[in-house]
């Protein structure tokens, strides 16, 4: 079994976004210490979720991405 280098993963699989991580990162706190949360936002949290998901079982699997 053949270990990519970073430099090689970096290129097969797109960068999360920061931005993404702190969204998501402030819905949980907003949802649990102050109870604020709505459906649209975790939706839409669900959407990037699924993606980054789908890319990491690509690459997993040996596709490019």
């Amino acid at each position: 079994m053949t270990i990519a280098s970073s430099a090689e993963r970096s290129s097969r699989f797109p960068a999360v976004k920061t931005s993404r991580l702190r969204k998501a990162k402030s819905l949980r706190e907003d949802a649990d210490y102050y109870g604020r949360w709505s459906q649209a936002a975790c939706e839409n949290l669900l959407k990037s979720a699924e993606e980054f998901l789908a890319g990491a079982e690509d690459i997993i699997k040996g596709k490019t991405v």
